[in-house]
């Protein structure tokens, strides 16, 4: 469903993003017109604005959590001479 989602859209990289969010809050948005994402969703309410900041926000946590983990990953085992220099 994301990969018809995010194919609607005339932005080749803003379907992704708004589809995932549509389909993950079970909610329908569209562009009159122009694009309908998860078009079995139901309509969306106020509520779901706080909603998807929350979901957002859970995502960006975790990117900055597994950029830690690849950056300790990189010091330890790719780079293993860093330590003789400190």
């Amino acid at each position: 469903a994301l990969r018809r989602d995010a194919a609607v859209t005339p932005s080749p990289n803003g379907g992704w993003p708004m589809g995932a969010m549509a389909q993950a809050l079970g909610v329908h948005l569209s562009k009159p017109g122009v694009y309908q994402l998860n078009p079995q969703g139901r309509a969306p309410q106020a509520i779901d604005v706080q909603r998807a900041v929350g979901l957002a926000s859970k995502v960006v946590r975790v990117q900055v959590f597994l950029a830690l983990l690849a950056i300790v990953f990189m010091a330890v085992i790719l780079w293993p001479w860093v330590g003789d220099v400190v």
